[in-house]
């Protein structure tokens, strides 16, 4: 059985994907960016900030991957919103293949 983080949901360090080891998040000292939440413009600005992170980052790929295939449900990953992945986890899911899924994701 995998544990998981009581906040993030996601597997403890130890479980956790080799490619989140080089995410740019990482470093971030304000994780909470990445999981906004409170007033409207507030909520913008700190999804802009996470985005900001996310397009710099050498594994965004893999992270918009992991949370499409995953369906996380919160926060930002590879640089995209919950609604955002939800749009693209529908034109994953009708794609042919996994080498097309991935073509996908890129040009996102």
């Amino acid at each position: 059985m995998t544990l998981l983080h009581p906040v993030l949901n996601l597997p403890l360090e130890d479980d956790l994907p080799h490619w989140r080891e080089d995410a740019a998040c990482r470093a971030d000292e304000a994780a909470e960016v990445f999981f906004p939440g409170g007033d409207r413009g507030q909520t913008k600005t700190m999804t802009d900030a996470a985005k900001r992170v996310c397009a710099g980052c050498p594994v965004r790929i893999d992270c918009l991957l992991y949370a499409v295939e995953t369906r996380q449900e919160y926060g930002v990953w590879g640089g995209a919103t919950e609604p955002e992945r939800r749009r693209l986890a529908r034109k994953v899911n009708a794609a042919p293949s996994r080498t097309a899924a991935l073509r996908i994701i890129s040009a996102s």
